[in-house]
């Protein structure tokens, strides 16, 4: 029987699983380099966490979890500087080199399992909300103009920010994510004609 070491091996699993998906994305690790990473055997991980379909979906409801947290916590008084706090999201991760987790789980679908994909696309689905609803109280505030759908913007907004995370990754880095916050607020805010304010 293996003796106690007062580690938490399955949190230390999770989160070096965690961010091997995002920068790798699903079949980007193994339960080998995990064991190597954490100075553990394979068997042990299995043994903590279950199998890869099941580490998977079990970091991925997490993920989906706090990303939500933190996107709820930003204030809503002021849509463009929430979107532009919510792109800071991204733009973190790109500062950090990494992707969404659920960005790179979707470069992984065919191996995902159905919960997972039930998860990745709940994360999606999440997102679009919590955006659209910024956008339109936006727009009833008059900070954003007038003629905007917001689940149609909303729905943009999310895909360039996943995408732009791939983008990122290479040459342009966390630069490629702040033009993409930038064009949205500038292209969503209602134009000041000069002098006013």
């Amino acid at each position: 029987m293996a003796r106690p070491t007062g580690r938490n091996v399955r949190a230390e699993v999770l989160a070096s699983a965690t961010e091997l998906v995002r920068r790798g994305g699903v079949s980007g690790f193994s339960y080998g380099d995990l064991a190597t990473e954490l100075g553990v055997r394979a068997p042990s991980i299995h043994h903590h966490v279950g199998t890869k379909a099941e580490l998977v979906h079990t970091i991925t409801v997490e993920y989906r979890r706090r990303f939500g947290e933190l996107a709820a916590a930003i204030p809503t008084d002021d849509t463009p500087a929430w979107l532009r706090a919510y792109g800071g999201l991204y733009l973190d991760a790109a500062i950090h080199d990494l992707g969404c987790l659920c960005g790179a789980a979707l470069a992984n679908w065919v191996e995902l399992s159905a919960e997972t994909r039930d998860e990745v696309d709940g994360f999606l689905d999440d997102q679009h909300q919590l955006v659209a609803a910024a956008i339109r109280r936006g727009v009833d505030a008059g900070a954003l103009r007038h003629d905007i759908e917001p689940a149609r913007l909303a729905a943009v907004v999310v895909a360039a920010l996943e995408g732009v995370l791939l983008v990122a990754r290479g040459r342009r880095g966390p630069d490629a994510v702040r033009e993409v916050i930038d064009g949205v607020i500038a292209l969503a805010r209602v134009e000041r004609s000069p002098g006013a304010d």
